[in-house]
Protein backbone atom coordinates (compact mmCIF):
# COMPACT_ATOMS: atom_id res chain seq x y z
CA UNK A 1 0.00 0.00 0.00
CA UNK A 2 2.81 2.18 0.63
CA UNK A 3 4.60 1.64 -2.48
CA UNK A 4 1.34 2.11 -4.28
CA UNK A 5 1.11 5.31 -2.36
CA UNK A 6 4.76 6.31 -3.12
CA UNK A 7 4.48 5.58 -6.80
CA UNK A 8 1.65 7.40 -7.44
CA UNK A 9 2.82 10.34 -5.76
CA UNK A 10 6.00 10.01 -7.68
CA UNK A 11 3.60 10.01 -10.77
CA UNK A 12 1.92 12.92 -10.12
CA UNK A 13 5.09 14.93 -9.08
CA UNK A 14 6.42 13.71 -12.47
CA UNK A 15 3.04 15.51 -14.13
CA UNK A 16 3.07 18.72 -12.30
CA UNK A 17 7.37 19.06 -12.74
CA UNK A 18 6.41 18.36 -17.05
CA UNK A 19 3.50 20.83 -16.72
CA UNK A 20 5.37 23.37 -15.35
CA UNK A 21 8.08 23.42 -17.44
CA UNK A 22 5.87 23.73 -20.79
CA UNK A 23 4.43 26.54 -18.26
CA UNK A 24 7.79 28.10 -18.24
CA UNK A 25 8.73 27.70 -21.52
CA UNK A 26 5.43 29.12 -22.95
CA UNK A 27 6.27 32.06 -20.18
CA UNK A 28 9.78 32.62 -20.99
CA UNK A 29 8.71 32.87 -24.81
CA UNK A 30 5.23 34.52 -25.00
CA UNK A 31 5.41 38.24 -23.94
CA UNK A 32 3.07 39.64 -21.03
CA UNK A 33 1.41 41.94 -22.67
CA UNK A 34 1.02 40.97 -25.88
CA UNK A 35 -1.86 38.06 -27.72
CA UNK A 36 -1.11 34.70 -28.76
CA UNK A 37 0.86 34.87 -31.98
CA UNK A 38 2.45 38.37 -31.80
CA UNK A 39 6.16 37.78 -32.12
CA UNK A 40 8.33 40.38 -29.65
CA UNK A 41 9.44 43.44 -30.69
CA UNK A 42 13.27 43.32 -32.92
CA UNK A 43 15.90 45.75 -33.78
CA UNK A 44 17.47 46.12 -37.16
CA UNK A 45 20.85 45.68 -36.98
CA UNK A 46 21.30 47.58 -39.97
CA UNK A 47 22.09 51.05 -39.33
CA UNK A 48 23.46 53.53 -41.93
CA UNK A 49 26.45 55.79 -41.20
CA UNK A 50 25.97 57.41 -37.99
CA UNK A 51 27.79 60.51 -39.60
CA UNK A 52 25.40 63.31 -39.62
CA UNK A 53 25.13 64.17 -43.83
CA UNK A 54 25.76 68.01 -44.30
CA UNK A 55 23.80 70.32 -46.28
CA UNK A 56 23.66 69.89 -49.89
CA UNK A 57 25.42 73.47 -51.25
CA UNK A 58 23.37 76.18 -52.25
CA UNK A 59 25.20 75.14 -55.81
CA UNK A 60 23.45 71.77 -56.04
CA UNK A 61 21.91 70.49 -59.28
CA UNK A 62 18.73 70.09 -57.24
CA UNK A 63 18.83 74.00 -56.09
CA UNK A 64 18.73 75.84 -59.34
CA UNK A 65 16.29 78.60 -60.07
CA UNK A 66 14.34 78.05 -63.48
CA UNK A 67 15.36 79.80 -66.48
CA UNK A 68 13.77 82.95 -67.44
CA UNK A 69 12.93 86.85 -65.62
CA UNK A 70 10.61 86.02 -62.57
CA UNK A 71 9.55 82.32 -63.45
CA UNK A 72 7.27 80.34 -61.07
CA UNK A 73 9.54 78.16 -58.81
CA UNK A 74 9.00 76.55 -55.43
CA UNK A 75 5.80 75.12 -57.05
CA UNK A 76 4.38 72.63 -54.95
CA UNK A 77 0.02 71.22 -54.08
CA UNK A 78 -1.97 70.56 -51.61
CA UNK A 79 -5.47 68.90 -50.79
CA UNK A 80 -7.61 72.03 -51.01
CA UNK A 81 -11.10 71.30 -49.77
CA UNK A 82 -12.67 68.62 -47.62
CA UNK A 83 -13.19 65.54 -50.12
CA UNK A 84 -10.69 65.39 -52.39
CA UNK A 85 -12.33 68.04 -55.41
CA UNK A 86 -10.43 71.10 -54.98
CA UNK A 87 -6.23 71.72 -55.11
CA UNK A 88 -4.25 74.36 -53.19
CA UNK A 89 -1.54 75.12 -56.46
CA UNK A 90 1.05 77.56 -54.64
CA UNK A 91 4.35 79.21 -55.54
CA UNK A 92 6.76 81.97 -55.80
CA UNK A 93 8.39 84.51 -57.89
CA UNK A 94 10.73 86.83 -56.95
CA UNK A 95 8.90 89.83 -58.23
CA UNK A 96 5.29 90.86 -58.30
CA UNK A 97 2.93 89.54 -61.34
CA UNK A 98 -0.08 91.66 -61.90
CA UNK A 99 -2.32 88.34 -62.74
CA UNK A 100 -1.09 85.06 -60.67
CA UNK A 101 -3.23 83.31 -62.56
CA UNK A 102 -3.21 79.10 -63.39
CA UNK A 103 -3.97 77.81 -66.22
CA UNK A 104 -5.58 74.20 -66.27
CA UNK A 105 -7.44 71.75 -67.93
CA UNK A 106 -7.53 68.09 -68.83
CA UNK A 107 -6.02 68.39 -72.17
CA UNK A 108 -2.64 69.69 -71.98
CA UNK A 109 -3.08 71.27 -75.67
CA UNK A 110 -6.16 73.17 -74.20
CA UNK A 111 -6.07 74.41 -71.11
CA UNK A 112 -9.91 75.70 -70.50
CA UNK A 113 -10.06 76.96 -67.26
CA UNK A 114 -8.50 79.49 -65.95
CA UNK A 115 -7.95 80.74 -61.73
CA UNK A 116 -6.49 83.64 -59.83
CA UNK A 117 -4.68 83.53 -56.62
CA UNK A 118 -6.97 84.24 -53.85
CA UNK A 119 -3.71 85.39 -51.95
CA UNK A 120 -0.31 86.39 -52.78
CA UNK A 121 1.65 87.25 -49.57
CA UNK A 122 5.30 88.30 -48.54
CA UNK A 123 7.19 87.92 -45.44
CA UNK A 124 10.04 89.40 -43.67
CA UNK A 125 12.60 88.07 -41.10
CA UNK A 126 16.03 89.33 -39.69
CA UNK A 127 17.58 89.59 -42.77
CA UNK A 128 15.57 88.50 -45.57
CA UNK A 129 12.53 89.22 -47.40
CA UNK A 130 10.68 86.87 -49.17
CA UNK A 131 9.80 86.71 -52.57
CA UNK A 132 5.78 86.66 -53.45
CA UNK A 133 4.35 83.82 -52.61
CA UNK A 134 0.76 82.69 -54.11
CA UNK A 135 -1.61 79.94 -53.47
CA UNK A 136 -4.28 79.32 -56.02
CA UNK A 137 -7.48 77.12 -55.09
CA UNK A 138 -8.69 74.97 -57.91
CA UNK A 139 -12.20 73.87 -56.90
CA UNK A 140 -14.80 71.48 -58.51
CA UNK A 141 -12.47 69.08 -59.86
CA UNK A 142 -13.57 65.85 -61.06
CA UNK A 143 -12.25 62.76 -58.82
CA UNK A 144 -9.93 60.56 -60.30
CA UNK A 145 -8.76 62.85 -63.33
CA UNK A 146 -5.40 63.89 -64.50
CA UNK A 147 -4.99 67.85 -64.91
CA UNK A 148 -2.31 69.57 -66.51
CA UNK A 149 -1.94 73.29 -65.20
CA UNK A 150 0.22 76.05 -66.84
CA UNK A 151 2.15 78.99 -63.80
CA UNK A 152 3.98 82.37 -65.73
CA UNK A 153 3.34 84.78 -68.47
CA UNK A 154 4.20 85.26 -71.83
CA UNK A 155 7.61 83.22 -72.87
CA UNK A 156 8.52 82.21 -69.45
CA UNK A 157 5.64 79.56 -68.28
CA UNK A 158 6.10 75.95 -66.78
CA UNK A 159 3.84 73.63 -66.98
CA UNK A 160 2.85 70.30 -64.36
CA UNK A 161 0.16 67.96 -63.47
CA UNK A 162 -1.66 66.11 -60.74
CA UNK A 163 -4.14 63.43 -60.83
CA UNK A 164 -7.11 63.97 -58.40
CA UNK A 165 -7.89 60.78 -55.80
CA UNK A 166 -11.09 58.58 -56.44
CA UNK A 167 -14.40 59.54 -54.86
CA UNK A 168 -14.07 58.47 -50.89
CA UNK A 169 -15.20 54.98 -50.70
CA UNK A 170 -14.40 51.69 -48.81
CA UNK A 171 -13.57 49.88 -51.71
CA UNK A 172 -10.66 52.56 -52.85
CA UNK A 173 -7.30 51.55 -53.07
CA UNK A 174 -5.06 54.35 -52.83
CA UNK A 175 -1.43 54.60 -51.77
CA UNK A 176 0.26 57.49 -49.22
CA UNK A 177 3.93 58.43 -49.32
CA UNK A 178 5.26 58.99 -45.64
CA UNK A 179 8.13 61.36 -45.12
CA UNK A 180 8.98 63.24 -42.31
CA UNK A 181 12.44 65.46 -40.77
CA UNK A 182 13.81 65.65 -44.43
CA UNK A 183 15.87 68.48 -44.41
CA UNK A 184 17.83 69.01 -47.63
CA UNK A 185 21.67 66.81 -47.46
CA UNK A 186 22.19 63.79 -49.82
CA UNK A 187 20.43 61.62 -47.65
CA UNK A 188 17.59 63.85 -48.48
CA UNK A 189 17.85 63.29 -51.84
CA UNK A 190 18.26 60.06 -52.09
CA UNK A 191 14.68 59.65 -50.49
CA UNK A 192 13.10 62.32 -52.53
CA UNK A 193 14.42 60.53 -55.64
CA UNK A 194 13.43 57.24 -53.98
CA UNK A 195 10.09 58.51 -53.42
CA UNK A 196 9.43 59.64 -56.72
CA UNK A 197 10.13 56.26 -58.25
CA UNK A 198 7.30 54.48 -55.82
CA UNK A 199 3.82 54.22 -55.93
CA UNK A 200 2.76 56.87 -54.13
CA UNK A 201 0.35 59.18 -54.44
CA UNK A 202 -0.09 61.33 -51.60
CA UNK A 203 2.53 62.26 -48.98
CA UNK A 204 1.49 62.54 -45.55
CA UNK A 205 4.49 65.08 -43.87
CA UNK A 206 4.75 64.76 -40.36
CA UNK A 207 6.67 68.00 -40.11
CA UNK A 208 10.26 69.37 -39.69
CA UNK A 209 10.84 71.02 -43.71
CA UNK A 210 13.71 72.56 -44.31
CA UNK A 211 15.98 73.02 -41.16
CA UNK A 212 16.66 76.74 -42.11
CA UNK A 213 16.47 77.35 -37.98
CA UNK A 214 20.17 75.27 -38.02
CA UNK A 215 21.66 78.07 -39.69
CA UNK A 216 22.17 81.95 -37.85
CA UNK A 217 19.10 84.38 -37.85
CA UNK A 218 17.22 81.12 -39.31
CA UNK A 219 18.27 82.03 -42.77
CA UNK A 220 15.05 81.52 -45.01
CA UNK A 221 17.25 81.34 -48.04
CA UNK A 222 16.97 77.26 -46.68
CA UNK A 223 13.53 77.73 -47.21
CA UNK A 224 13.69 78.63 -50.90
CA UNK A 225 16.25 75.78 -51.59
CA UNK A 226 14.05 73.44 -50.29
CA UNK A 227 10.91 74.42 -51.36
CA UNK A 228 13.21 74.09 -55.26
CA UNK A 229 14.25 70.67 -53.77
CA UNK A 230 10.91 69.09 -53.32
CA UNK A 231 9.09 70.54 -56.45
CA UNK A 232 9.84 67.01 -58.02
CA UNK A 233 7.05 65.08 -56.13
CA UNK A 234 5.04 68.11 -54.71
CA UNK A 235 4.08 70.13 -57.73
CA UNK A 236 2.89 66.64 -59.16
CA UNK A 237 1.25 65.11 -56.25
CA UNK A 238 -0.38 67.00 -52.60
CA UNK A 239 1.77 67.22 -49.89
CA UNK A 240 -0.21 67.10 -47.03
CA UNK A 241 1.41 69.49 -43.82
CA UNK A 242 1.93 68.99 -40.83
CA UNK A 243 4.13 71.38 -38.29
CA UNK A 244 7.37 70.47 -36.84
CA UNK A 245 9.72 71.81 -34.21
CA UNK A 246 11.96 73.24 -36.62
CA UNK A 247 8.93 75.32 -38.11
CA UNK A 248 8.26 77.43 -34.70
CA UNK A 249 11.34 79.19 -35.70
CA UNK A 250 10.83 82.02 -32.87
CA UNK A 251 14.24 84.09 -31.87
CA UNK A 252 13.09 87.54 -29.51
CA UNK A 253 17.44 87.94 -29.68
CA UNK A 254 16.96 88.92 -33.03
CA UNK A 255 13.45 90.67 -32.78
CA UNK A 256 11.46 87.08 -34.19
CA UNK A 257 8.60 86.96 -32.01
CA UNK A 258 6.18 85.20 -34.96
CA UNK A 259 5.88 81.38 -34.56
CA UNK A 260 5.27 79.09 -37.77
CA UNK A 261 6.08 82.36 -39.61
CA UNK A 262 7.72 80.89 -42.38
CA UNK A 263 5.65 77.96 -42.68
CA UNK A 264 2.57 79.42 -42.51
CA UNK A 265 3.22 81.96 -45.49
CA UNK A 266 4.28 78.94 -47.48
CA UNK A 267 2.68 75.95 -47.02
CA UNK A 268 -1.19 76.33 -47.52
CA UNK A 269 -3.68 73.84 -45.75
CA UNK A 270 -7.69 73.76 -45.81
CA UNK A 271 -8.27 74.01 -42.57
CA UNK A 272 -11.53 76.25 -42.67
CA UNK A 273 -13.16 73.03 -44.68
CA UNK A 274 -13.27 71.28 -41.23
CA UNK A 275 -14.23 73.89 -39.70
CA UNK A 276 -10.44 74.72 -37.90
CA UNK A 277 -9.36 77.74 -36.47
CA UNK A 278 -6.05 76.81 -37.42
CA UNK A 279 -3.80 76.21 -40.23
CA UNK A 280 -2.41 74.21 -38.04
CA UNK A 281 -4.21 71.58 -37.38
CA UNK A 282 -7.32 70.61 -40.29
CA UNK A 283 -8.84 67.48 -41.77
CA UNK A 284 -9.59 65.56 -44.95
CA UNK A 285 -11.22 62.97 -46.85
CA UNK A 286 -9.16 61.16 -49.33
CA UNK A 287 -9.77 57.98 -50.86
CA UNK A 288 -10.62 55.26 -48.46
CA UNK A 289 -9.26 57.49 -45.71
CA UNK A 290 -10.05 60.13 -42.90
CA UNK A 291 -6.66 62.02 -42.20
CA UNK A 292 -6.32 64.22 -39.28
CA UNK A 293 -3.40 66.12 -38.74
CA UNK A 294 -2.41 67.46 -35.13
CA UNK A 295 0.16 70.32 -33.80
CA UNK A 296 2.21 68.55 -31.28
CA UNK A 297 3.23 72.74 -30.80
CA UNK A 298 -0.14 74.03 -30.03
CA UNK A 299 -2.18 73.67 -26.75
CA UNK A 300 -3.99 70.58 -26.99
CA UNK A 301 -5.45 70.52 -23.46
CA UNK A 302 -8.52 70.87 -22.03
CA UNK A 303 -10.77 73.76 -23.57
CA UNK A 304 -8.14 74.90 -26.05
CA UNK A 305 -9.45 75.31 -29.37
CA UNK A 306 -7.14 72.44 -31.01
CA UNK A 307 -8.93 69.65 -28.05
CA UNK A 308 -12.39 71.61 -29.31
CA UNK A 309 -11.73 70.43 -32.65
CA UNK A 310 -10.72 67.49 -32.25
CA UNK A 311 -13.18 65.84 -30.33
CA UNK A 312 -15.91 67.51 -32.80
CA UNK A 313 -14.24 65.97 -35.55
CA UNK A 314 -13.48 62.61 -34.30
CA UNK A 315 -17.27 62.19 -34.19
CA UNK A 316 -17.68 63.52 -37.49
CA UNK A 317 -16.03 60.19 -38.87
CA UNK A 318 -18.05 57.62 -40.99
CA UNK A 319 -16.38 54.55 -40.95
CA UNK A 320 -18.34 52.88 -44.00
CA UNK A 321 -17.52 55.49 -45.97
CA UNK A 322 -13.91 56.06 -45.17
CA UNK A 323 -12.82 53.31 -43.03
CA UNK A 324 -9.44 53.98 -42.63
CA UNK A 325 -8.81 56.41 -39.67
CA UNK A 326 -5.04 58.13 -39.63
CA UNK A 327 -3.83 60.65 -37.55
CA UNK A 328 -0.68 62.97 -38.68
CA UNK A 329 1.77 64.64 -35.86
CA UNK A 330 5.19 65.47 -35.03
CA UNK A 331 5.97 64.38 -31.85
CA UNK A 332 4.90 60.70 -31.31
CA UNK A 333 2.96 59.06 -28.47
CA UNK A 334 4.91 56.09 -28.51
CA UNK A 335 9.01 55.65 -29.11
CA UNK A 336 11.33 53.67 -27.63
CA UNK A 337 14.36 55.64 -28.84
CA UNK A 338 16.52 57.61 -26.38
CA UNK A 339 16.19 60.68 -28.41
CA UNK A 340 13.43 62.48 -27.35
CA UNK A 341 12.09 59.93 -24.84
CA UNK A 342 8.58 60.57 -23.51
CA UNK A 343 8.27 64.07 -25.12
CA UNK A 344 4.83 62.77 -26.44
CA UNK A 345 3.38 61.96 -22.67
CA UNK A 346 1.49 65.30 -22.05
CA UNK A 347 -0.21 64.75 -25.49
CA UNK A 348 -1.20 61.02 -25.15
CA UNK A 349 -2.55 61.64 -21.65
CA UNK A 350 -5.24 64.15 -22.80
CA UNK A 351 -5.54 62.45 -26.70
CA UNK A 352 -5.16 58.58 -26.56
CA UNK A 353 -8.50 56.96 -24.70
CA UNK A 354 -10.29 59.22 -27.70
CA UNK A 355 -7.61 57.95 -29.78
CA UNK A 356 -9.26 53.97 -28.73
CA UNK A 357 -12.93 55.06 -28.29
CA UNK A 358 -12.57 56.38 -31.62
CA UNK A 359 -10.59 53.53 -33.15
CA UNK A 360 -8.13 55.53 -34.71
CA UNK A 361 -6.34 52.72 -37.00
CA UNK A 362 -2.63 54.78 -37.36
CA UNK A 363 -1.23 57.41 -36.23
CA UNK A 364 2.13 58.62 -38.20
CA UNK A 365 4.79 60.76 -36.28
CA UNK A 366 8.24 61.95 -36.64
CA UNK A 367 10.58 64.00 -34.64
CA UNK A 368 12.81 61.02 -34.11
CA UNK A 369 15.47 60.31 -36.64
CA UNK A 370 14.38 56.80 -37.21
CA UNK A 371 12.18 54.07 -37.96
CA UNK A 372 9.55 52.48 -35.73
CA UNK A 373 6.77 50.77 -35.32
CA UNK A 374 4.51 49.19 -32.10
CA UNK A 375 2.12 46.82 -31.81
CA UNK A 376 -1.28 47.98 -31.29
CA UNK A 377 -1.22 49.82 -27.95
CA UNK A 378 -2.87 51.68 -25.23
CA UNK A 379 -1.37 52.60 -22.05
CA UNK A 380 1.78 50.72 -22.70
CA UNK A 381 -0.45 47.46 -23.23
CA UNK A 382 -1.28 45.34 -26.04
CA UNK A 383 -4.44 46.87 -27.06
CA UNK A 384 -6.38 45.13 -30.87
CA UNK A 385 -8.93 48.10 -30.30
CA UNK A 386 -6.51 50.63 -29.90
CA UNK A 387 -3.49 52.42 -32.86
CA UNK A 388 -0.84 51.40 -34.53
CA UNK A 389 2.24 53.99 -34.18
CA UNK A 390 4.52 54.62 -36.67
CA UNK A 391 7.58 57.09 -36.54
CA UNK A 392 9.00 57.62 -39.49
CA UNK A 393 11.16 60.82 -38.60
CA UNK A 394 14.19 59.57 -41.34
CA UNK A 395 13.41 61.81 -44.23
CA UNK A 396 17.71 62.18 -43.65
CA UNK A 397 18.22 65.62 -42.23
CA UNK A 398 21.77 67.27 -41.16
CA UNK A 399 21.43 65.93 -37.69
CA UNK A 400 22.06 62.68 -38.62
CA UNK A 401 20.46 59.28 -37.07
CA UNK A 402 18.50 58.65 -33.15
CA UNK A 403 20.57 56.49 -31.69
CA UNK A 404 20.64 54.30 -29.08
CA UNK A 405 17.18 52.77 -28.62
CA UNK A 406 15.90 52.07 -24.72
CA UNK A 407 17.03 48.68 -23.81
CA UNK A 408 15.51 46.11 -23.06
CA UNK A 409 12.89 46.82 -26.05
CA UNK A 410 9.15 47.42 -24.87
CA UNK A 411 6.87 45.34 -25.14
CA UNK A 412 5.23 47.46 -27.24
CA UNK A 413 7.64 47.92 -30.06
CA UNK A 414 7.52 45.59 -32.56
CA UNK A 415 10.31 47.19 -35.21
CA UNK A 416 12.74 49.55 -35.13
CA UNK A 417 15.84 50.80 -37.22
CA UNK A 418 18.04 53.54 -37.31
CA UNK A 419 17.72 54.40 -40.84
CA UNK A 420 16.77 57.00 -43.11
CA UNK A 421 14.41 56.71 -45.68
CA UNK A 422 10.15 56.98 -46.37
CA UNK A 423 7.47 54.90 -46.03
CA UNK A 424 4.32 53.89 -47.85
CA UNK A 425 0.91 53.09 -47.15
CA UNK A 426 -0.59 51.14 -49.53
CA UNK A 427 -4.62 50.47 -49.18
CA UNK A 428 -6.00 47.94 -51.34
CA UNK A 429 -9.44 47.49 -50.32
CA UNK A 430 -11.56 47.59 -46.69
CA UNK A 431 -14.58 46.27 -47.71
CA UNK A 432 -16.29 43.26 -46.12
CA UNK A 433 -15.45 42.97 -42.64
CA UNK A 434 -11.63 43.46 -43.12
CA UNK A 435 -9.02 45.87 -44.03
CA UNK A 436 -5.67 44.87 -46.44
CA UNK A 437 -2.85 47.07 -46.37
CA UNK A 438 0.74 47.09 -46.91
CA UNK A 439 2.94 49.63 -44.73
CA UNK A 440 6.42 49.43 -46.25
CA UNK A 441 9.58 51.36 -44.81
CA UNK A 442 12.33 52.07 -47.86
CA UNK A 443 15.77 52.24 -47.22
CA UNK A 444 17.27 50.46 -50.40
CA UNK A 445 15.08 47.37 -49.49
CA UNK A 446 11.27 46.55 -48.28
CA UNK A 447 10.27 45.54 -44.76
CA UNK A 448 6.18 44.98 -44.72
CA UNK A 449 4.46 45.19 -41.64
CA UNK A 450 1.27 44.12 -40.53
CA UNK A 451 -0.30 46.83 -37.89
CA UNK A 452 -3.47 45.85 -36.41
CA UNK A 453 -4.82 41.91 -36.27
CA UNK A 454 -8.06 42.63 -38.23
CA UNK A 455 -5.89 43.79 -41.40
CA UNK A 456 -5.50 41.39 -43.94
CA UNK A 457 -1.17 42.36 -44.66
CA UNK A 458 1.93 41.08 -45.46
CA UNK A 459 5.13 41.52 -43.88
CA UNK A 460 8.92 41.53 -45.80
CA UNK A 461 11.34 42.46 -43.44
CA UNK A 462 14.60 40.78 -44.61
CA UNK A 463 13.54 37.31 -44.06
CA UNK A 464 10.61 37.11 -42.17
CA UNK A 465 7.19 36.97 -43.86
CA UNK A 466 4.24 37.65 -41.45
CA UNK A 467 0.41 37.67 -41.71
CA UNK A 468 -2.00 38.71 -39.79
CA UNK A 469 -6.19 38.87 -40.50
CA UNK A 470 -9.76 38.53 -39.32
CA UNK A 471 -12.93 37.33 -40.23
CA UNK A 472 -13.30 36.76 -44.14
CA UNK A 473 -16.01 34.81 -43.77
CA UNK A 474 -18.83 37.21 -45.11
CA UNK A 475 -16.64 38.30 -48.11
CA UNK A 476 -18.23 36.18 -51.11
CA UNK A 477 -16.61 36.08 -53.80
CA UNK A 478 -15.31 39.71 -54.87
CA UNK A 479 -12.58 40.43 -56.77
CA UNK A 480 -9.75 43.92 -56.62
CA UNK A 481 -7.83 43.42 -59.18
CA UNK A 482 -5.09 40.80 -58.28
CA UNK A 483 -6.72 40.23 -54.70
CA UNK A 484 -8.88 37.34 -54.64
CA UNK A 485 -11.02 36.92 -51.37
CA UNK A 486 -13.06 33.72 -51.54
CA UNK A 487 -15.84 32.86 -48.24
CA UNK A 488 -13.96 31.30 -44.94
CA UNK A 489 -13.94 30.78 -41.34
CA UNK A 490 -13.32 33.53 -38.64
CA UNK A 491 -10.28 34.90 -37.52
CA UNK A 492 -6.40 32.87 -36.56
CA UNK A 493 -3.62 33.72 -36.67
CA UNK A 494 -0.66 32.53 -38.73
CA UNK A 495 3.43 32.95 -38.82
CA UNK A 496 5.74 32.29 -41.98
CA UNK A 497 8.93 30.85 -40.06
CA UNK A 498 12.18 32.24 -40.71
CA UNK A 499 12.80 31.56 -44.48
CA UNK A 500 16.90 32.47 -45.18
CA UNK A 501 16.69 32.33 -48.88
CA UNK A 502 13.75 34.17 -48.86
CA UNK A 503 14.58 36.94 -51.90
CA UNK A 504 13.35 40.59 -50.72
CA UNK A 505 13.05 41.50 -55.20
CA UNK A 506 10.93 38.74 -55.79
CA UNK A 507 9.72 36.94 -52.85
CA UNK A 508 8.38 33.40 -54.38
CA UNK A 509 4.40 32.59 -52.86
CA UNK A 510 4.24 31.12 -49.64
CA UNK A 511 1.85 29.42 -47.48
CA UNK A 512 1.33 30.53 -43.65
CA UNK A 513 1.51 28.65 -40.62
CA UNK A 514 0.05 28.61 -37.34
CA UNK A 515 2.45 29.79 -34.81
CA UNK A 516 4.17 27.39 -32.92
CA UNK A 517 2.66 28.37 -28.97
CA UNK A 518 -0.89 28.45 -30.47
CA UNK A 519 -0.11 24.45 -32.32
CA UNK A 520 1.25 23.94 -28.42
CA UNK A 521 -2.11 25.05 -26.93
CA UNK A 522 -4.21 22.84 -28.86
CA UNK A 523 -6.73 26.05 -29.84
CA UNK A 524 -6.83 28.93 -32.28
CA UNK A 525 -7.01 32.12 -31.07
CA UNK A 526 -10.92 32.63 -31.67
CA UNK A 527 -11.00 28.77 -29.92
CA UNK A 528 -10.92 26.73 -32.73
CA UNK A 529 -9.68 23.95 -32.25
CA UNK A 530 -6.42 21.82 -33.95
CA UNK A 531 -6.47 18.47 -34.26
CA UNK A 532 -3.13 16.27 -34.53
CA UNK A 533 -1.86 19.41 -35.48
CA UNK A 534 -4.05 19.77 -38.33
CA UNK A 535 -6.16 22.90 -38.67
CA UNK A 536 -9.60 23.33 -38.07
CA UNK A 537 -12.28 26.08 -39.13
CA UNK A 538 -8.73 28.10 -39.99
CA UNK A 539 -7.75 30.51 -42.45
CA UNK A 540 -4.78 29.70 -44.80
CA UNK A 541 -3.24 33.00 -46.71
CA UNK A 542 -0.54 33.13 -49.42
CA UNK A 543 1.13 36.20 -50.50
CA UNK A 544 4.02 38.01 -53.41
CA UNK A 545 5.24 40.23 -53.44
CA UNK A 546 7.38 41.21 -56.56
CA UNK A 547 10.24 44.05 -56.07
CA UNK A 548 8.96 47.96 -56.24
CA UNK A 549 5.49 46.93 -57.56
CA UNK A 550 4.75 44.47 -54.38
CA UNK A 551 1.97 43.01 -56.61
CA UNK A 552 -0.63 41.11 -53.25
CA UNK A 553 -1.51 38.13 -54.04
CA UNK A 554 -4.34 36.50 -50.98
CA UNK A 555 -6.59 33.82 -50.81
CA UNK A 556 -8.64 33.02 -47.74
CA UNK A 557 -10.10 29.64 -48.24
CA UNK A 558 -11.54 27.53 -45.08
CA UNK A 559 -10.62 24.38 -43.96
CA UNK A 560 -12.73 21.80 -43.57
Amino acid sequence: MIMARCSAAGAASFVVSTLLLIWSFWYMHTPAATPWGISSGSTSLYVRSLEAAADMPLDADVFQVPPGFNAPQQVHITQGDYYGKGVIVSWITPYKVESPNVYYGTDKENYSFTATAELTTTYATYNYTSGFIHHCTLEDLEYNTTYHYKLGEGNVTREFSFTTPPECGPDVPYAFGLIGDLGQTADSNATVEHYVQSRGQTVLFVGDCSYADRYPFYDSNRWDTWGRFIERSAAYQPWIWTPGNHEIEPSPTFGEFSEFNAYLHRLRTPYTASQSKSPLWFAIQRGPAYIISLSSYSSFVTHSPQNHWLKSELFKVDRTKTPWLIIMMHVSLYSSNSHHYLEGEAMRSVFESWFVEYKVDIVFAGHVHAYERTHPVSNVLFNEDAPTYIVIGDGGNAEGPAVPYIEPQPEYSALREASFGHGLLDIINSGCKYKACHLSFVRGSWSFACLRPHWHCCIQYGSELFFQFKDCSDCGQRNYERNRHSTGSPFTLYRILRNSNADRASCRLQAGRLHPFAIWSGRCREGKSLEGGAVRNCLVVMCLVCGWKQVPFYSCAGIP
